[in-house]
Order: structure tokens, then sequence, then C-alpha cells
């Protein structure tokens, strides 16, 4: 890498991890301070990378150096003490002479007036550093701090003399005369302290040129470490999400196709329904003593509809519409939806739950279905009572019709005719649910009308058995169907 790159880079980075900092905020909700230095900025990546340490495959990077002492001239370098030599203050610069002298000889840092005054006659000529010195330390304060300098009372003395109008001129070119010698060997001595002090700093540059530049490296080092994990990470991340999409699509593949499987096994449902439910004229035929429990219930209006669940055929519906019942129904089955629609019936292919969702509080009448539940798994029955419960008005009744299993035949032979069935519900069980759900008042009503019996007549008593045997006949002797009629408090 050429030192160019090094700088272009490097100045790079330091502007991007300062952008990121002034961006970040601090943790009490403030903005964090932006780093200045290298060594800021390798603390502000170390201590963003070390908050998401915890991250999976995220290692822990190379520790940095701690930061160098800062350079300071050779003669500032003099701790205080009782007294002091006066070649030991005069090489001091400028500014950082008046803050020594009042650090050395006052003991304390200077005032703000009074380190403008005496910089601003340092500079303009107005004073020399040993009126300064000498002002100081003969000042009330002065006197009291007691700090001795050697070598400074005459000079001292000479320079206020000096200032005098007549005497003044004189003492100025007979001193000047007598300090030929001395100016010679204090240029001398200043010279060897700025050769010092020009050596010093030289080094000091050369020292803070390599440290920066292994800073630097250090910095490129671990951002390219960083960048290592992140870039593995990432490739994981995307890999899993790979993963999550290919079982994403396979899931909804899945589920279009069981969908296409369904609908295609719909007129196939439908023709089975056509060759063992019955004829039209004789579920019609058994649906009449449902229309005296919508009177009972005042069911049927335009504020008050009847909705059947799973209408199949619309039998229900029809023979509704003939008693001038506002009613509706819904259905999955796309082949029973189009027949229904066929006649005029208003009907939804939809799912019965999620139907019953869609519909606002109190807006039903009565609720039936007719061989549905049998059908269900069970958390699905019990969302259905749930919602059939909401959007009943108070009154409402909830009527869930399903073959009988007290009737042996039907438990056990008829029941698995339909290979959609998924088990038989005892009227007792299916009235506990209800009530147990919020409908405070239930009743078994058990179907008899327009369903003929197979099951042979009792026999006489006294036939040999015939308590066991007539036991037997009842079993199977019980209505083939009953209804569990729900009623909203």
């Amino acid at each position: 890498m050429s030192s160019q790159q090094s700088s272009l880079d490097s100045a790079a980075l330091m502007d991007a991890v300062r952008a990121e900092a002034a961006r970040t905020g601090a943790p009490d909700g403030g903005r964090a301070a932006t780093p200045t230095s290298l060594d800021e900025i390798i603390r502000f990546v170390d201590a963003q990378a070390g908050s998401g340490s915890g991250r999976r495959g995220l290692a822990a990077a190379p520790s940095a150096s701690a930061a160098p002492a800062r350079w300071k001239p050779l003669a500032s370098r003099i701790e205080p003490k009782s007294q002091y030599a006066l070649h030991e203050l005069l090489p001091i610069p400028d500014s950082e002479f008046v803050e020594a002298a009042y650090r050395f000889v006052l003991k304390r840092p200077p005032d703000p007036e009074g380190f403008d005054f005496y910089l601003s006659q340092l500079r303009g000529g107005q004073m020399s550093k040993i009126e300064i010195l000498g002002r100081l330390r003969w000042s009330p304060e002065g006197m009291a701090r007691s700090v001795h300098i050697d070598g400074l009372l005459l000079p001292y003395k000479l320079h206020s003399l000096e200032r005098k109008r007549v005497l003044g001129p004189m003492l100025r070119w007979l001193h000047g005369l007598v300090r030929i010698g001395e100016i010679q060997r204090r240029q001398t001595m200043m010279d060897n302290n700025q050769d010092r002090e020009m050596l010093e700093l030289g080094r000091h540059v050369e020292s803070s040129v390599f440290e920066a530049a292994a800073k630097v490296e250090s910095v490129e080092s671990r951002m390219a470490f960083y960048d290592s994990r992140l870039s593995a990470e990432l490739n994981d991340i995307n890999s899993s999400v790979r993963g999550l999409s290919r079982y994403v699509e396979d899931a909804e593949n899945e589920k279009s196709a069981a969908e296409r499987s369904e609908k295609a096994l719909e007129p196939l449902y439908a023709a089975f329904e056509a060759a063992f439910r019955g004829s039209r004229e004789t579920i019609m035929r058994r649906c009449e003593p449902y229309v005296a429990w919508m009177d009972e219930c005042g069911a049927g209006s335009q504020d008050a509809p009847i909705l059947d669940i799973g209408c199949g055929r619309g039998e229900w519906l029809e023979l509704l519409k003939v008693k001038n019942k506002i009613c509706r129904g819904v259905d999955l089955n796309g082949t029973f939806v189009e027949h229904c629609r066929s006649i005029g019936l208003e009907v939804f292919q939809q799912d019965a739950v999620a139907y019953l969702r869609s519909l606002p509080d109190a807006s039903l009448g009565a609720i039936t279905s007719m061989h549905l539940v049998e059908h269900l798994p069970f958390e699905v029955m019990i969302a259905l009572i749930d919602e059939a419960l909401r959007v009943l008005r108070p009154g409402g009744i909830l009527a869930l019709e399903t073959p009988n299993p007290e009737n042996l035949t039907v438990g056990a032979h008829w029941f698995y005719m339909d290979p959609t069935h998924r088990n038989p519900i005892p009227p007792l069980t299916l009235r506990w649910l209800v009530e147990e759900r919020g409908f405070g008042v239930s009743r078994i009503e058990r179907q008899t009308l327009a369903r003929d019996s197979t099951a042979p007549p009792k026999v006489d008593d006294s036939v040999p058995g015939a308590a066991t045997i007539n036991a037997l006949v009842e079993l199977v002797s019980a209505p083939t169907d009953y209804t569990i009629v729900g009623v909203k408090a």
C-alpha cells in the first residue's frame, strides 16, 4: 500500500467513523461525542463492535495500545519548587512564560486580566521577562509567597532605573556595554535550548507519525476483521432466508395443491349427498320443525335474519324463502353454492368461522347448521359456537343438528358412510359445550320426522329373553338425528 493510498483510506475511515458517531445517540438519549483522534476512533469502533458481541459468530478483535503522552516544550517542563534560577525561567517562550511566571512566583494560574496584560506588554516590547518576574515577585501577593529567584533582584532594579527620564538612557547605554558578553552567552544558551527543543519536537513528530500509521493500520485491520465476520454472518442469514423462502414456497404450493384437490372433489361430494342424504323433498320435510323455532324467537325479519351454515343444496333456505323469511347461507363447496344461487338463494362461498367473524355483534336472529359439526375439528367447533353467540341478538337461537350416536346403527355404521365425518358427538356432550360457551338455555330435540326406522319391533314380554332383546331393539330404535337448540340470554 502506498503512503498516499494509506492517507486517503485513513481520512475516509475517520470521516465515516465520525459520521457514524454523530448519527448514533448517546445512552442518555443525547447525541454521542464525535471522535476527534485515532485513539477515540479505535475506542468508538471497539464500543460499537462490543455492543453487538452477543451476535452469533462475531468474535473479539485485537485491542489497541494506550495513547502516548502529549509533547511539551523542554523549557516548560520545570516542576514547581521553593526557589529558581533566573536562567531557568527566561528561555520559556511567549504565553507559556506568563503562565509559568504566575504558576512559579504566585503559585496559582494567572487571572485572565493579568495574563492578557502581561502577554501584550511582553509581545509589544513594553516589558521584558525580567520586569514581569520582578513585578510579580515584589507584588504584595508575591511577597507573601516569598519564592526566591536567584539573579533576579539586580537586573530588575536596573530595568526599573532604566525607565527614568534623565538617568534611564545613560544607564541603558552603560548596562548594554557591560552586558555584551552576557548577551552573547545567553544567545548561545537560547540557541542550544532551541536546538534541543527542535530535536525533541522532531523525535516526537516522528514517533507520532509512526504511531498514527500503526493505529491506522490497526483500524483498517479491525475494520477488515469486522467486515469478514459480518460478511460471514450475512451469508448465514441469507442462507437461512433462502431456506425459509423455500419452506414458505413449499407450504404455499402444498396449500394450493390441497385447495385444488378439494375443489376437484367438490362435485364428487355433491354427488355423494344426492345418493345418500335423501331427496330434496325429504330434506325439506325434515326441516319443518325448524320453522316453528324461528317463529318462537322472531327470526327471519330484516333486522333479525337467519343464517344457515353449511347450507349444502339449500333445502332449508328454500323452505324459509317459501315462508317469507329473510335468510342467507354460507358453504365452502363451490358446487353447492352455484346450485343455490341458480335457484335464487343468497349464499356465500366462504369458511363458516371466517364469515361469522366478518359480521357485527347482535346482527342475526338465528343460526342453523345441519350436519356440519361432525365434520369439524374440536377447536373449530368451539370457535363456531363462540362466534355464533357474539353475532346473535338476545333471544336468538343456535340450532346444531348432527347424527345421533344414541342409535347403535347410526353410531356404529351409518355415521361412517360419509368419509368426511370425524367422530360422532353424543347429545349430552354437545348440549354441555353449547351451555358452557355461554348459551344460558339449551335443549335436545331428537328428530324423527321423515326419517324411516329400520329397527325391528319389540317382542312380547312372554318371549324368553324379551327384556334383553327389547333393550337391544331400543338401542337401534333411537332417533337417527338430534338438534341442540341454544338460546342467547
